[in-house]
């Protein structure tokens, strides 16, 4: 079977080695996914994973309770790995970082007379940049990864 996702990756060298990757993820079921096949492909790609979780605090309890879910996943299913090489070498890949905040997206768009959806965002991404930038993210990560937030 083959991996279109790692095929991807290679055709258009998207991930180069040793650069760090930030996956934002809602808790939802494709960035989740997205965050576990990223996890799996950092053996083949040498390259370290991040996660960013943005809580927008719009849906009370639900939102504080996606922000416990991505926190279990990442510490449950994104933790440190062992990696045997072909020459017999063991590596030790780290754990998924991951970056959490949360924003008063209601009050921020009462304030500035902005809607809600696009309040939402601009905090989300601005959020997203300063992980970016706090972890040395490569650019292709932004484009290619940002519809995941």
């Amino acid at each position: 079977m083959t991996d279109s996702m790692a095929d991807l990756i290679r055709k258009h060298r998207l991930i180069p080695p040793g650069s760090t990757i930030l996956c934002a993820v809602s808790g939802g079921a494709d960035s989740i996914y997205l965050l576990h096949r990223l996890y799996r492909l950092r053996r083949s790609f040498s390259f370290t994973l991040a996660a960013a979780h943005y809580d927008h605090r719009i849906r009370g309890a639900e939102s504080a309770q996606d922000m416990e879910f991505v926190r279990e996943f990442v510490a449950l299913c994104c933790g440190r790995e062992r990696v045997l090489r072909p020459d017999g070498s063991t590596e030790f890949l780290p754990p998924v970082q991951l970056l959490t905040v949360s924003g008063d997206v209601a009050a921020q768009a009462r304030a500035s007379g902005r809607g809600l959806e696009e309040t939402a965002r601009e905090m989300r991404y601005a959020f997203l940049r300063q992980a970016y930038l706090r972890l040395a993210a490569i650019p292709t990560a932004s484009v290619m990864f940002s519809a995941c937030s």
